[in-house]
Parts: C-alpha cells; structure tokens; sequence
C-alpha cells in the first residue's frame, strides 16, 4: 500500500508550486497594468498640455482681435468727435452772437443749478 503522506506532501507541494507560478504571473499582470497606467498618464498629460496650448492660442488670438475692434471703434469716435467739433465751429463762425447768447444762457442756468445745490 502507498504511503498516503508522501502522497500528500507531493500534491501539496504541486499545488503550493502552481499557487507561486499564479501569484507571479499576477505579479506580472499588475506590472504590466501598472506600466500601462503610466504611460497612459503621460500620453494624456501631454495631449492635456497641447489642449492647454491651444487654446491659449485660441485666446491670444480673440484678444487681438477685439483689441483690433478697439482701436477701430475708438478712431471712429475721435472722427465723430472732430466732425461734431468742427460742425460747432461753423456754427459759432455763421451766427456769433447766437451764439454768445446761448453761452450765456447755459453760463447761467449751470449756475443756478449749483447754487441750489450748496443752500
């Protein structure tokens, strides 16, 4: 009859052996994930840096562009302001003593408004 323990004993050892050859080859599967996960982070940081870029880029750009806007929308007031300007002038130049009395009166209706206000 065989000996029951050494029967054991080797079933157990196999068994222990094919227990280790799984815990490595988990070992190895989660290395791998890991190093998968890692480069996946760097993959995705550096495709997060270049959306970053852009649309800084993109922002730049909108900047400039209303920058651009800006500047047009403020010559034209400037123009707007020197024709108006030199509408007055003729004015004032056609009819003087118009307008002096105008002046005047506007001269006087300022002070009374302020002298209202200071009693």
């Amino acid at each position: 009859m065989a000996n029951p323990s050494n029967s054991d004993s080797s079933t157990f050892q196999s068994d222990a052996h094919r227990v280790a050859a799984g815990v490595d080859a988990l070992k190895a599967d989660i290395s791998g994930i890991a190093h998968a996960a890692a480069d996946s982070a760097r993959s995705g940081g550096a495709e997060l840096r270049q959306h970053a870029h852009q649309a800084v880029d993109q922002a730049k750009q909108k900047l400039a562009h209303a920058g651009e806007v800006v500047h047009e929308k403020l010559d034209s007031a400037k123009e707007t302001a020197v024709d108006a300007s030199d509408a007055l002038k003729g004015v004032i130049s056609r009819n003087p003593i118009s307008s002096i009395a105008v002046a005047a009166g506007v001269g006087i209706l300022i002070g009374l408004v302020v002298s209202r206000n200071r009693s």
